[in-house]
């Protein structure tokens, strides 16, 4: 059974040996942020789908 966590607390991410990051969770608050920011709005509808996501993670950062 899938069982889903639905806390906001940070959490420890092992990227690479040596390498650990904290993050929380996206919530629907940022995304509606990150959606509405000028960069990301003004992508042509050409964009290929790895440029829309380096505007996107831009614009989260």
């Amino acid at each position: 059974m899938l069982t889903l966590d639905l806390t906001n607390a940070p959490r420890w991410h092992d990227l690479a040996p040596g390498v650990r990051v904290q993050l929380r969770p996206l919530t629907t608050a940022l995304m509606v942020v990150t959606r509405s920011d000028p960069v990301v709005e003004s992508l042509p509808e050409e964009a290929s789908d790895e440029e829309r996501a380096v505007a996107f993670a831009k614009a989260l950062a």
